[in-house]
């Protein structure tokens, strides 16, 4: 996925609009579905009386108030699944599937997935998605990448759990794991004084509501700034050549290859994704 407008070509601005283009139909797009989502969860922890029913009957200045009894009849088949779930957690199985696969190879893969989910205590952000996506029918966790500690520059790989669903906005998709998706969003809500800390230099008002006419809302709420990451596919328009070793490359790639070069029998356009 693109990263900046450096490497895209593109101003910042116009990624900046873009960006806030895309999270106003997410938000708008999904604005139903995340209405139910909220009335799920309340429902799950067992705020199942209306507002308004609930207040009648507590503030009943003729009878009293009276009781809103809530029976628990739903959370003991939620942990079922979830529990099932755990049991048979998901993780990731490195299998060589063509003729270029190697077993060997795979096994070293699959060893060093096992330590990044070991050390990244994978189970616990597979177990926020599971239960976020049993209680509410969506879920997720994320893969990084971070340094090692405060004082190496080694970076390693880590599997993170997403406790807010809500803080989570994938583009339009047809997948029901949205691995289709072109774009999407993370936020999260920052407080002052770690704003401060994490964006030295930088107000923690610095952002021009006044464009966001409508929707500035969105981005200070509770004395806390909302940040958010935006992440993207970029197309570029290439060529692929078909070698007479039975291999494929791109032209760009196949311009740098050493001689001698295997002869092109076929060729076509295409497009690659960054």
């Amino acid at each position: 996925m693109a990263e900046d407008g450096a490497k895209s070509g593109r101003k910042d601005e116009d990624i900046l609009t873009e960006a806030r283009e895309r999270l106003k139909k997410c938000i708008d797009d999904n604005a139903e579905n995340r209405q139910q989502q909220r009335d799920d969860l309340r429902f799950c922890t067992l705020d199942q009386w209306p507002g308004d029913v609930r207040k009648a009957r507590e503030d009943d200045a003729e009878n009293g108030p009276r009781p809103c009894l809530t029976i628990d009849q739903i959370n003991q088949y939620l942990d079922q699944v979830v529990n099932d779930g755990l049991q048979n957690r998901p993780s990731v199985k490195i299998r060589p599937v063509d003729d270029g696969g190697d077993i060997e190879t795979a096994e070293v893969f699959q060893g060093i997935i096992r330590q990044i989910e070991d050390q990244s205590v994978a189970e616990i952000a597979y177990g926020a998605a599971l239960r976020s996506g049993v209680r509410i029918g969506e879920g997720y966790c994320r893969i990084l990448t971070e340094y090692e500690n405060e004082k190496s520059f080694n970076q390693v790989i880590r599997i993170k759990p997403v406790q807010d669903t809500f803080c989570c906005y994938l583009g339009y998709h047809v997948m029901p794991d949205g691995s289709d998706a072109e774009y999407g969003f993370v936020f999260e809500d920052v407080p002052e004084e770690v704003f401060k800390r994490l964006y030295p230099g930088k107000k923690f008002m610095s952002a021009d509501f006044d464009e966001l006419t409508g929707f500035s809302d969105y981005w200070l709420e509770d004395k806390k700034l909302r940040v958010a990451e935006y992440f993207y596919y970029e197309y570029e328009k290439a060529t692929l050549l078909f070698l007479e070793d039975g291999k494929t490359v791109l032209a760009s790639e196949y311009e740098k290859m050493e001689e001698p070069k295997p002869a092109v029998t076929d060729q076509r356009e295409t497009r690659t994704r960054s």
